[in-house]
């Protein structure tokens, strides 16, 4: 229902516009207002009747303003004759005075007077404008003063005010000067018949104003409020219980909400976070008053809602940790053997026809043992050994040692002929070997072209074990002839080895079996590291940390020596071209990349298998390992992102259960959203901040704020009798406020979008 105001609003449009009709109606609908039933109020005397006549004709000034601006418009534009604008003033007296209005009384002249000059406000301006033209003027201070109150109506002189009794005597003349030529242009402008009337009030208006200002805002301070209607008195005395004004009031009621919360609702006691309403809203459910229940039932399933919006919780949390884990599962196990089968075909490719050669850092995986499993350690370290033995088996190679000679009988000495028979004589027939088979020589039966050797390894036989001084077969040939063969005997043989024997002493022992290491390619150094692997990885499973310690350590020895010869910088002998060098670090990318995706972070726990044969977690036990209060939740969900890449429909999954473990943290009676919400959010905020957009994140948050204001608005305020806030309530309670319908309202929810409706509201906005 319109109000007193909006209808006088329309009647003066209505009657600028010349629509007698609609300003006839607006007239009656402003009486029977007015003749509606209102609170008693003192004293209706002279004065209010004169309050009423001053308002009345400050209205009717308004409208002479609208008739004058008719009169100005051309017929063809809609103007009014002279006859039809008289008729137009006389209808506006008309309908005023049938509202009680005294057209004839000073007041209701005064007060439309009033309006035509207050809406003509410029037009001291232009004789300000004609006095300031007035050659020397702005020289004369007094003038300077006049054309100053032309401008302001006589409100204002410029400069500063005088202080002798004569100088504030010429002050007030100069105001009511300006203020009556002012008022006379001004009402005159709008009624040539006012002119007089103007001059008189603008003359007086600035002395009056100064002089009684206190008491006028004093006056209509009082016939404001015996006018207001009671639902107004009630919101102004809850502005007053508030300690607010009720313009801070209606502002703060007036106040947007956060779009994220789908339209929420919120009660003023939840707007307001003052112990009064709280206090208020809890004597409301004492009484019986069920609105506030009904209301925040509302917000439950609006909170509930926005939180939905971010993604859709699941009946339980047991459902939503199934689908989310069981989804990742299906996912990251195909990827993580496909990873595996990549790294190896990367490596297969480093050096495929076994061209590469580098040598095993054995002594430094001997040191990796002594540090971690040296003396004193028991129990554990057979594949540490194990892992040094097969070092040393493909990287080492033995030089056999040189054997001293045997010491041998005299009786088993041969000579030189003796020796060679025993070879099984020597091979041939030509050239000199055929002067040796000739009788006559004493070397019959030495040619055996059956048996024999050839003259060249016969010779070098007999030059080891010291028969001759040379290999060459000439010199055994001259040895033979003549029979000289027979006294000729080898050095092993002589004196039972003793000068051979004695020489050998002297040189020290003789060197015994050497182990030197040797180059192996890189495929044999990379079958040793995959089996030290998974060596660590099995200690590490049962446990043996020290045995894992000195495998991982002999692990690094090995990277080492293969990076620096994939670098030039390997050592002698060691062969790694540039070709395979990048094909061997393409491998380690693939490799490093696999490791950070599928090994670092709660995921390893995915693809590690435990004494029973299964994987360490599994399902449901996914999600609650990536998204967690623990003080690593950071470092989990970004394990997770990289998990998962750009599968958007599995980060859904992930947002999906923490969401429905949001919700579960409700009541388990009535599933309200309570303070153990605001926990969640706080014990996660880590985890949030990598698994929730920007937008996302700023509705939890809006939630959590939501849900510490119905917290805030139940709990503020519990007074104790005599307090102050005891004291504010009981004047609220004698007023009447709990059997009216504006508390009743304030109370329930207040729409956060858009104005508010209602009468009472609607006054409680204007007052």
């Amino acid at each position: 229902m319109a109000t007193i105001e909006q209808l006088s609003a329309a009647l003066v449009k209505a009657d600028a516009a010349g629509n007698a009709a609609d300003a006839k109606v607006f007239a009656d609908q402003i009486r029977k207002l007015r003749a509606a039933p209102v609170e008693p109020v003192e004293e209706k005397g002279g004065f209010m009747q004169g309050a009423g006549n001053l308002a009345a004709g400050a209205l009717r000034g308004a409208g002479s303003i609208g008739a004058t601006a008719m009169r100005v418009l051309p017929n063809a534009l809609g103007g009014d004759t002279a006859s039809e604008n008289e008729t137009r003033r006389q209808q506006m007296d008309a309908a005023l005075q049938s509202m009680g209005a005294e057209p004839d009384s000073w007041m209701y002249k005064g007060g439309k007077i009033g309006a035509e000059i207050a809406g003509t406000a410029g037009a001291g301006g232009l004789l300000a404008k004609g006095v300031a033209a007035i050659p020397g003027a702005a020289a004369i201070p007094r003038v300077a003063q006049l054309v100053e109150a032309l401008k302001t109506g006589g409100f204002t002189l410029g400069g500063k005010a005088a202080t002798s009794l004569g100088g504030r005597a010429a002050d007030l003349g100069i105001r009511a000067a300006g203020g009556a030529a002012g008022g006379a242009l001004g009402a005159g402008m709008v009624d040539p018949n006012e002119a007089g009337m103007g001059a008189m009030i603008g003359g007086g208006l600035p002395i009056a104003a100064k002089a009684v200002g206190a008491t006028a805002g004093a006056i209509g301070d009082a016939v404001r409020y015996v006018k207001r209607p009671q639902e107004t008195r009630i919101a102004n005395k809850l502005a007053q219980a508030l300690q607010m004004s009720p313009e801070e009031l209606a502002l703060a009621l007036n106040q947007t909400g956060p779009n994220r919360l789908m339209g929420l609702q919120q009660t003023v006691p939840q707007i307001l976070q003052n112990p009064v309403t709280s206090q208020l809203q809890r004597t409301l459910q004492t009484a019986g008053v069920n609105t506030l229940g009904d209301a925040e039932k509302i917000q439950q399933s609006q909170l509930r809602a926005a939180l939905d919006n971010i993604a859709p919780a699941d009946l339980t949390l047991q459902d939503a940790a199934n689908r989310a884990g069981n989804a990742v599962q299906d996912y990251a196990k195909p990827a993580q053997a496909e990873a595996t089968k990549g790294v190896n075909r990367a490596f297969d490719a480093v050096d495929p026809f076994n061209e590469t050669a580098i040598y095993l850092p054995i002594d430094e995986m001997k040191a990796a043992l002594a540090k971690f499993l040296g003396t004193g350690t028991f129990g554990t370290g057979s594949n540490a050994a194990s892992a040094i033995q097969t070092a040393r088996n493909v990287g080492t190679e033995v030089l056999p040692g040189v054997e001293a000679l045997a010491p041998t009988a005299a009786k088993k000495s041969q000579s030189l002929e003796q020796a060679v028979r025993s070879a099984g004589g020597i091979r041939g027939g030509s050239g000199e070997l055929r002067d040796l088979g000739i009788k006559q020589s004493g070397t019959t039966g030495m040619i055996n072209n059956k048996s024999g050797q050839s003259a060249d390894l016969l010779a070098e036989e007999m030059h080891r074990r010291g028969f001759i001084s040379d290999a060459d077969p000439s010199t055994l040939f001259d040895a033979l002839r003549n029979g000289a063969g027979r006294k000729v005997f080898a050095s092993d043989q002589v004196e039972n080895n003793a000068m051979q024997r004695m020489a050998e002493s002297a040189m020290g022992d003789a060197p015994g079996a050497e182990i030197v290491s040797k180059t192996v390619p890189f495929q044999t150094v990379q079958n040793l590291r995959s089996s030290i692997v998974e060596a660590a990885q099995q200690a590490e499973l049962k446990g043996a940390n020290k045995e894992s310690a000195a495998l991982k350590r002999m692990i690094g020895e090995i990277d080492s020596r293969i990076n620096n010869a994939a670098s030039g910088k390997g050592i002698d002998g060691e062969f790694f071209p540039k070709d395979i060098a990048d094909q061997y670090r393409l491998a380690l990318g693939l490799h490093a990349n696999k490791k950070a995706v599928f090994e670092t972070g709660p995921q390893i726990g995915m693809f590690r298998q435990g004494a029973d044969g299964q994987t360490s977690i599994q399902g449901a036990e996914i999600p609650r390992k990536f998204f967690s209060g623990n003080r690593s939740q950071v470092e989990d969900m970004q394990a997770f992102k990289r998990l998962i890449g750009n599968r958007s429909d599995l980060a859904d999954e992930m947002k999906r259960y923490a969401i429905t473990e949001a919700q579960s943290t409700g009541n388990t009676v009535t599933g309200d959203l309570t303070s153990k919400f605001i926990k969640w959010a706080e014990s996660r905020s880590g985890a949030n901040r990598e698994l929730f957009n920007a937008q996302e994140l700023e509705t939890i948050k809006d939630v959590g704020g939501q849900i510490e204001k119905i917290i805030n608005a139940e709990t503020l305020g519990k007074v104790k009798s005599g307090s102050d806030t005891a004291q504010r309530l009981e004047g609220l309670k004698n007023l009447g406020v709990l059997d009216s319908k504006l508390i009743n309202m304030l109370a329930t929810k207040i729409p956060v979008f858009g104005s508010f409706t209602g009468p009472a509201l609607d006054s409680l906005r204007k007052s």
